[in-house]
């Protein structure tokens, strides 16, 4: 009788584990890149709160600079010659003090900071490691997969969005759990493909909304920190409106 029994116990436990993958929120069509629900668990696992991300690492580096020191930037070196991509990457609008600023003021978290700083926390839940078939400790010796990061925060924001509210960020991560404190895989998966429609509706509604911004070329950082801002405000009242 013992065996069946634990037959019966280790099939049930199978069938708990999740192993769901996921793709992007602007993947229409869920052609592209995958990550897997232990991926996307190795990164809810470490914060339940942004609070805890929010002020570390690079956030609390950007915190330290004084804006009135900030100046603009041109995108020539010296009017001599044009960034390199890397240079550019460096110079992101998204990475500077006054986007943190911006964002601090009015109540916002970063798609970048976050992705950047859950990598520096620990994996703490056991009941999300359990649901993915790991522990804590696998799971804070595997990488973390900065897909991964970017497929919680198309979560997170419901959009391809580069910023969330707080307020909206941690009640979504909550919904990720279920009342065991497991993966809420069909939860997660929702987010998603309101994700994607979101992105849809946005490119469907206004075809040269990509062109425009790259038509409009600015030769100071506060110029392209607006249109940025305008940009993650759209897709994020999308987000909110189009549900």
């Amino acid at each position: 009788m013992l065996f069946p029994l634990a037959l019966s116990h280790a099939l049930a436990m199978a069938a708990a584990i999740s192993s769901r993958d996921f793709c992007r929120g602007n993947d229409f069509l869920q052609t592209g890149p995958r990550v897997s629900s232990r991926q996307v668990v190795a990164v809810l696992g470490r914060w339940r709160s942004y609070q805890q991300w929010d002020s570390i690492g690079v956030a609390k580096a950007l915190d330290a600079v004084d804006l009135a020191t900030v100046k603009p930037m041109s995108q020539m070196v010296g009017g001599r010659r044009w960034l390199t991509e890397e240079e550019k990457a460096q110079m992101s609008p998204a990475r500077t003090p006054m986007r943190r600023d911006f964002c601090k003021r009015n109540g916002l978290v970063q798609r970048w900071i976050h992705d950047e700083n859950v990598r520096l926390l620990p994996f703490k839940s056991k009941a999300l490691a359990a649901s993915v078939g790991a522990t804590p400790r696998e799971l804070n010796a595997e990488p973390i997969s900065t897909l991964a990061t970017d497929v919680v925060f198309d979560a997170l924001s419901v959009s391809q969005s580069g910023i969330v509210s707080k307020t909206e960020c941690d009640a979504r991560r909550a919904s990720y759990e279920t009342e065991d404190g497991s993966f809420d895989e069909e939860a997660f998966a929702a987010d998603l493909n309101r994700a994607r429609g979101n992105v849809i509706f946005a490119y469907a509604c206004y075809p040269g909304l990509l062109y425009a911004l790259q038509a409009f070329v600015f030769y100071k950082i506060d110029g392209i920190h607006k249109v940025l801002d305008w940009a993650d405000r759209f897709f994020g009242t999308l987000a909110t409106q189009w549900q």
